[in-house]
């Protein structure tokens, strides 16, 4: 049988501490919240530590499970890819503010008035005596993230004509094939191989 199968299911309060954990509470602070008797009958504040530490290797598994299921269910609610990450970019850097302010009276919209593209750039609302203060995504940034997934920033090399490769010249041999050139000019006969000497 394999260890999965010898594993008992944990039980409602080792369950609880297991989502405590995986929710961001520290083992001990699980631990006391959890097993409040435990913990009161326990002299030492050392010993709960070692109690929440052998019961978070028991729930390791589980603590994860929980984990990861909540992360999963954050992306399904957000939908986090490279598609929204586009569209939230691209609002960011080309949105109008006068969507901000009502085209008849000219006073700033309030929150719940605003629509999805602008709502998406607000990064900090400020609510006083004489109306409602938005603080706006800064366009650069946005407009910068663009121009960088879009490659705009890499410079061009500029053209350098390469000229034709030559072989470099064997000077000697040269030497030798003028001179035979020479010769057979002035009506002698002479055979040299450049080989040979």
């Amino acid at each position: 049988m394999s260890r999965a199968k010898n594993r008992r299911a944990l039980t409602q309060d080792e369950e609880e501490f297991a989502r405590l954990v995986a929710n961001g509470m520290k083992q001990g602070e699980a631990f006391a919240k959890v097993f409040p008797e435990r913990v009161a009958k326990m002299t030492n504040k050392g010993s709960m530590h070692v109690q929440a530490t052998l019961l978070a290797d028991k729930c390791t598994l589980r603590i994860k499970q929980i984990h990861d299921s909540m992360e999963r269910a954050i992306t399904r609610r957000y939908v986090i890819d490279a598609e929204t990450w586009a569209q939230q970019t691209a609002r960011m850097a080309f949105y109008d503010p006068r969507d901000l302010a009502d085209p008849k009276t000219g006073k700033m919209r309030k929150l719940h008035e605003l629509g999805d593209d602008i709502a998406a750039v607000i990064e900090g609302v400020e609510q006083n005596k004489t109306g409602v203060k938005y603080r706006l995504a800064r366009k650069s940034h946005a407009l910068e993230a663009i121009a960088r997934r879009l490659q705009l920033f890499q410079e061009v090399p500029p053209v350098v004509e390469v000229a034709e490769r030559r072989e470099p010249v064997n000077t000697v041999l040269l030497a030798r094939k003028l001179a035979v050139l020479l010769l057979r000019g002035a009506g002698d006969v002479v055979d040299i191989d450049p080989e040979s000497k």
